[in-house]
């Protein structure tokens, strides 16, 4: 069980199990676990553009040329290399995203931070 939907499909296999874990802990306790994510061992989702930008400036600044994120078919490829990099941005950014400029304007300033992580070295 790695994800909500085969939690949901299987959890009557694990003895104990709650059906929605979300509402069986509690608010404050739910949160702590690290919701869905964190129920499944996953490290929390990064909070911001800016910080996930500056996440894959890091990433790219490790890994070959073939290798780093620069469009978005590459962000589908190797995202899960980033600890917390979610798999949408645009859906989990929402408003954020658009005014960032979607695609674009995120690689943009994915390149930005790139440079300054480059300058601070």
């Amino acid at each position: 069980i790695t994800n909500h939907p085969s939690y949901k499909k299987h959890y009557k296999e694990i003895p104990g199990a709650p059906s929605t874990p979300d509402q069986f802990y509690g608010e404050e306790e739910w949160e702590k676990i690290g919701k869905w994510r964190g129920l499944f061992g996953k490290p929390p989702l990064i909070e911001t553009i800016a910080e996930l930008q500056k996440a894959i400036g890091e990433y790219n600044s490790k890994v070959s040329p073939d290798k780093q994120i620069t469009t978005q078919l590459s962000y589908n490829k190797y995202y899960k290399e980033i600890p917390g990099a979610p798999a949408n941005p645009h859906q989990s950014y929402g408003e954020e995203w658009e005014k960032v400029g979607k695609w674009p304007g995120f690689f943009a300033g994915v390149r930005k931070s790139s440079c300054e992580s480059v300058i601070e070295r």
